[in-house]
């Protein structure tokens, strides 16, 4: 697969909302790359399943920890000083 064959493609699904509902399952995150190679080779672009993501590539869901450093804002501090200590003139 060339990067002039995926700009083609990106180009075409652009271009013809049809291409995009006939691709849509195999452009999906996790689609099966066989699967997905075969319709875009039926499409007429030269794609091959062994360059495409596979299932691996799905979102995966996220721990505890790191949701909890997204939702609860994590913030490492640089410094140690305190602003509630006395500092100079204080």
């Amino acid at each position: 697969m060339s990067s002039a064959e995926l700009d083609r493609l990106a180009s075409d699904l652009v271009a013809h909302p049809a291409l995009v509902e006939r691709l849509a399952p195999s452009l999906q995150p996790g689609a099966d790359p066989v699967a997905a190679a075969a319709a875009f080779r039926a499409a007429g672009y030269a794609i091959d399943a062994a360059e495409l993501p596979g299932p691996h590539a799905a979102p995966r869901p996220l721990d505890e920890a790191t949701l909890d450093r997204v939702a609860g804002g994590f913030m490492h501090l640089r410094t140690t000083v305190s602003p509630f200590e006395d500092g100079p003139g204080g």
